[in-house]
């Protein structure tokens, strides 16, 4: 399953489900991060989220909250070096004469 909501991405993780990656896209200069997320009955997980029919112990909740927001920050800091490295290969005043 893919979300985008870091609240729902930490309910699923709550209730069994597993991270696989986060993806960052960058859209007018927004950045939009999508977990990609995996277990039994997401579906059903989502629709009681969305329900408002999720109960959590808190303390356990917010665990999975802080590590999912832990991934989203790396898969952030990645994005950005790996644009920062793009931006430099692309952009003619990076680049230096030729060495006689």
């Amino acid at each position: 399953m893919l979300a985008t909501d870091v609240y729902l991405g930490a309910w699923l993780l709550h209730s069994g489900a597993v991270l696989k990656g986060v993806q960052i896209s960058r859209s007018n200069g927004r950045a939009t991060a999508v977990f990609e997320l995996d277990g039994p009955r997401l579906d059903e997980h989502a629709a009681r989220f969305y329900r408002e029919e999720a109960e959590v112990n808190l303390a356990a909740y917010r665990r999975h909250l802080e590590a999912l927001k832990d991934e989203l920050f790396d898969a952030i800091r990645r994005n950005d070096a790996e644009r920062r490295t793009d931006d430099a290969r692309h952009d003619p005043r990076s680049r230096r004469p030729a060495r006689r």
